[in-house]
């Protein structure tokens, strides 16, 4: 797959809508060492990273592929794929519906924020953002309450031999972009999903539609459909499926 590497850019999805503009035949990739604009699932949220500190990328599909359902939850599942092959990552990875990856932090045993994704498309193609944080410096102290990263998963983060697999960015990238291909083309993979979905059977926080505007309930989730909606067990015994929103955490009750 044809990679597309910078060392800077303010946003790795508008640089691969830019390749698309003048001609670049999808598939392909582009990552930058160093994101400064990137964009989140929710306008005014920002994904930036520094220099060696993330995975910063996009991957272009055929303008087909946006026709697929669940399209963040399949690229999702197809990047926690990928990182649980490293054996110390086996069992620490999970997934956060709709478009999070979380990691199971080695202090306090806590569930934190690893990674996310977001889909976008156009009649040029289907554009899947993805950010992984390699190291805290990705993220900062003001977010280390709930975010993580690959360094900070491993047993011991100081040795000079972390990861050694993963410092070769253009190869992970690659490797991540051809699993996301896997698991769109999958047909087995909401069991694949609902495996590691973060949360399954428990009373969670929830938001529907838009987190900024919506009242915040509870409900406890019975997990997700083909379609990639949410299905929660409110009051006891009622049943909704929410197709979008926003999980903010578990329920206190």
């Amino acid at each position: 797959m044809k990679i597309l590497h910078f060392p800077r850019v303010k946003s790795t999805m508008d640089e691969a809508r830019k390749a698309a503009e003048v001609g670049q035949t999808p598939p392909f990739l582009v990552l930058a060492d160093r994101q400064t604009e990137g964009r989140g699932r929710l306008e005014g949220r920002c994904w930036e990273s520094k220099s060696g500190a993330s995975l910063a990328m996009t991957l272009c599909l055929e303008p087909s592929a946006s026709r697929t359902p669940a399209l963040s939850l399949r690229a999702g599942l197809g990047v926690a794929t990928c990182l649980q092959r490293t054996e110390r990552l086996t069992g620490r990875i999970a997934l956060k519906w709709p478009n999070d990856i979380l990691g199971l932090a080695q202090s306090g045993g806590e569930w934190k924020k690893l990674g996310g994704i977001l889909c976008e498309s156009s009649a040029l193609g289907l554009f899947i953002g993805i950010g992984v944080n390699l190291k805290p410096d990705a993220y900062g102290p003001a977010l280390a309450v709930k975010a993580t990263s690959l360094e900070e998963l491993m047993p011991d983060p100081q040795s000079v031999v972390f990861l050694p697999e993963l410092t070769n960015l253009e190869k992970v990238a690659s490797e991540i972009a051809w699993g996301v291909v896997a698991s769109i083309e999958d047909q087995q993979w909401l069991k694949k999903y609902s495996s590691i979905l973060w949360g399954i059977g428990q009373e969670l926080r929830f938001t529907a539609g838009d987190p900024r505007s919506s009242a915040e309930g509870w409900g406890r989730l019975l997990g997700v459909e083909e379609d990639g909606s949410i299905v929660l067990l409110e009051q006891g015994s009622i049943r909704k499926r929410y197709h979008s929103g926003e999980i903010s955490g578990l329920a206190q009750i």
